[in-house]
């Protein structure tokens, strides 16, 4: 009997190593796989708003906002043969844990052209962290004066759950072609936005 009993706790601890180290596994390959998925959910989001930049001549500085640095607004000409408006207003915005865009013509009120907020990337914690997620650099290095600047500091941190640890931070900065110098909004042919 002394022997069954001796075997069984061996078993037990055996048994307790193999199930610890099997959670630990399991818990490392969670853990991976949501920060692979906020990392390919986060580019993907990026490597859009970049190209939207890129083909873009006007920006809103973020900073004048109505939630300073969680939006974006520039006037675009991406895909625009393919647009049946040409031309458009492109909008992202950090809500909650969502990057959402949106888009419409700069003839909106005539015609209401305005899509809906659609999500790009889910899970995203920048307010929660206090970071901004866009911002015009106005650094003299990149042809700012030091209040105006034209290229436009993107950074997006991404966490799918509180398992994950370290958010995803994703850092882009992207210059507009043809860019207007820190424009306030009010030059700029989507400074009549719909409301948010």
């Amino acid at each position: 009997m002394v022997e069954m009993v001796v075997a069984m706790g061996i078993l037990s601890m055996v048994l307790t190593i193999f199930l610890s180290a099997l959670v630990s596994v399991q818990t490392g390959v969670v853990k991976a796989a949501d920060r692979s998925i906020s990392n390919d959910e986060v580019r993907l989001a990026v490597q859009q708003i970049d190209r939207e930049i890129r083909s873009g001549n006007v920006f809103v500085d973020p900073a004048s906002e109505s939630d300073p640095g969680m939006m974006l607004r520039i006037y675009s000409q991406a895909n625009a043969p393919t647009r049946p408006s040409r031309h458009r207003c492109v909008q992202w915005r950090v809500a909650g844990r969502e990057l959402q865009s949106r888009t419409w013509h700069t003839e909106w009120r005539l015609n209401s052209d305005v899509t809906g907020w659609r999500i790009l990337g889910n899970d995203i914690v920048n307010q929660q962290r206090g970071v901004r997620a866009f911002e015009l650099d106005t650094s003299t290095t990149y042809g700012g004066d030091g209040v105006h600047g034209r290229v436009m500091r993107i950074h997006i941190l991404a966490n799918r759950s509180d398992r994950s640890g370290q958010p995803v931070s994703i850092q882009v900065s992207v210059n507009g072609r043809n860019t207007r110098y820190g424009d306030s909004g009010m030059g700029s042919p989507c400074a009549d936005a719909p409301p948010v």
